[in-house]
């Protein structure tokens, strides 16, 4: 696919956790299933084998059970895999060649070995049209649980393949161009700000830099979906003495083509999302 080149840089960005949006429709917080950071449903025998980087992993879940429904009530059959990112580092996981419709989540693993707060859960991101790939997913050095899903009740063939990337995470100082509240929408320009987040290098554009406070442990959506600029966004938890620790980096995710739309499960803090774009732009 050929990459468009923005006409101007605009941005728009949307801070919701009442509702998220599937194909153009309003789905309420209850139509979503989600109550908690916990499953409707786990089954730990569900765990089909280990992900490793750059090893090509060819499945079908035609067989396989439901083991999670998240973030909607599904009932597609699924396929787990262990994961064990080795370093702190941006990972992409990709199931381009999948003749299934596959939806990817991504979730930390408890010190019991059972699922622990979801950190992405994306369909259709990236480039391959209706097979995933998350891209630019920022992973502390730990232990995780992919989960290779599809959409609405569909199981079939798949293929999964996870990649590391070597880039070291650096920042200066940014202005915060304003306090974000839940619901809120603000527009704005990324031409002449300041590169404040390096993350990638591929993403050096200005950026813009917005902060918000979580009050309660949930689910929030960061959706710049109606920008002309190809967004990537970058979420940061504040910590004590104004360090930044990164939570997520997301390029294209969410159904809104090249205009990032971030879903992850927040504990309540201090946090500051960037806009940004891939390339210079």
């Amino acid at each position: 696919l050929c990459r468009a080149v923005p006409a101007c840089r605009g941005f728009s960005m949307e801070l919701d956790t009442s509702t998220c949006k599937l194909h153009g429709a309003d789905i309420s917080r209850a139509d979503r299933g989600i109550s908690s950071a916990t499953p409707r449903c786990w089954r730990q025998d569900a765990v089909r084998g280990v992900a490793t980087s750059d090893v090509p992993i060819a499945g079908d879940t035609s067989a396989s059970v439901n083991s999670v429904s998240v973030p909607l009530p599904r009932q597609a059959p699924d396929d787990i895999y262990a994961f064990e990112a080795t370093t702190d580092g941006l990972y992409t996981f990709d199931t381009c060649g999948s003749s299934l419709d596959t939806w990817l989540h991504i979730f930390e693993t408890t010190q019991s070995g059972d699922l622990g707060q979801q950190l992405v859960s994306c369909d259709d991101c990236g480039q391959c049209g209706s097979q995933t790939v998350l891209e630019g997913v920022y992973l502390a050095a730990g232990h995780y649980l992919v989960v290779v899903d599809g959409y609405q009740s569909l199981g079939g063939q798949y293929m999964l393949t996870v990649t590391s990337h070597s880039s070291p995470l650096s920042s200066v100082a940014a202005t915060v161009e304003a306090t974000l509240q839940c619901g809120q929408s603000v527009s704005g320009d990324t031409t002449g700000g300041v590169h404040s987040i390096n993350i990638s290098s591929v993403a050096v554009s200005p950026q813009r830099t917005y902060s918000f406070s979580v009050t309660s442990s949930d689910l929030y959506t960061f959706s710049t979906c109606g920008s002309v600029l190809d967004t990537w966004l970058h979420l940061f938890h504040v910590r004590q003495g104004g360090v930044l620790s990164i939570v997520s980096s997301c390029d294209d995710c969410g159904n809104c083509g090249l205009q990032a739309v971030l879903e992850v499960h927040l504990n309540p803090g201090e946090y500051q999302i960037v806009v940004g774009s891939r390339g210079t732009v």
